[in-house]
């Protein structure tokens, strides 16, 4: 007891959370809007996190398709995410 388990799971698009929820008993960390769109028309519920389940440190990543890269204003926004997390 008290061991804590991180595994990664890489899917190809957020919108597949919701067929991967469906199918195991993982839960997901969502923003709220994004995961109550997910929910609609499916066998899934959305419910606030408990304090229990809190995250200390969370790491974000950003994803964006490579032809965007060099791209100044995508670099421009990428920043000011970074800036802000």
């Amino acid at each position: 007891m008290g061991e804590q388990l991180n595994v990664s799971l890489r899917l190809s698009s957020f919108s597949l959370v919701a067929n991967f929820c469906e199918r195991s008993d993982v839960m997901f960390h969502l923003p709220r809007h994004f995961a109550e769109e997910l929910v609609k028309g499916r066998n899934l519920v959305v419910r606030e996190l408990v304090p229990k389940l809190t995250m200390g440190d969370v790491t974000t990543y950003l994803y964006w398709h490579e032809r965007y890269h060099k791209d100044a204003m995508c670099c421009w926004v990428r920043e000011q995410v970074k800036s802000i997390l």
